[in-house]
């Protein structure tokens, strides 16, 4: 749990090498979560399906979060995901970001498809299960008998997101709402608990990303002390 770190990469300025990069991610690791100066944001979630680990050898996902964090836009990334020979499933968010408009979709990458979910009364939610119809109808979802929590913890924050109706949804209220026990230890925010492979489940880091202002607040180990670092790229 303190072997997280962020990473700010600078472009080569003498050099065609690709947008600088503010990314949280496990040290050795090339990318988790992050975003890049071109506004371009990535956030993921694990995922499993009974087509996983079937069809050879492919692209580590860590390679290709980095990949997506180096794309010049949105559809560039979007791209990438269906172009890759993948050889497990996994969630991936992404958006892009101005201090005008904005944009996002969710792509569920199966080894053998990708499918997309978009925001909902700009409302976009994603835990650790399949959410398109299409794959529900497609995928056997063995994922869920180990962590059946995800069915309520995406149910828990789009609602405590959608019930914010006077007013637009401030950051206060993400850091409430992802501070969520209910069913301790196996809430939205994990207390440490053991798991697979004989090692520790827990929220490693609550990570807020304002991709347009390119500022990045991180709470470690946040079942103990939600204190936010900010970072910025």
């Amino acid at each position: 749990m303190d072997t997280c770190i962020v990473l700010r990469i600078r472009a080569d300025s003498a050099a065609d090498s690709g947008p600088d990069i503010l990314a949280f991610t496990e040290a050795g690791a090339l990318a988790r979560h992050g975003f890049n100066s071109h506004g371009v944001s990535l956030t993921g979630n694990a995922l499993s399906c009974h087509e996983d680990y079937q069809h050879g050898p492919g692209v580590p996902v860590v390679l290709l979060r980095r990949r997506l964090l180096e794309s010049t836009n949105l559809a560039h990334a979007m791209r990438a995901v269906w172009n890759a020979r993948r050889y497990c499933s996994s969630n991936m968010i992404l958006a892009q970001s101005s201090a005008t408009d904005g944009a996002c979709a969710s792509l569920e990458a199966a080894p053998t498809d990708v499918y997309w979910t978009l925001p909902q009364d700009d409302v976009l939610v994603h835990a650790n299960h399949w959410l398109s119809p299409v794959a529900m109808s497609k995928l056997r979802d063995p994922g869920l008998a180990a962590r059946p929590d995800s069915l309520y913890r995406q149910h828990r924050v789009e609602n405590g997101l959608r019930s914010i109706t006077d007013r637009g949804i401030e950051w206060d209220d993400i850091r409430t709402i992802l501070a969520d026990d209910f069913g301790f230890p196996d809430g939205v925010l994990r207390s440490p608990k053991p798991g697979d492979f004989s090692s520790i489940s827990a929220t490693v880091a609550t990570t807020l990303m304002d991709v347009a202002k390119k500022v990045m607040w991180i709470a470690r180990k946040p079942y103990e002390c939600r204190e936010f670092q900010e970072y910025t790229l």
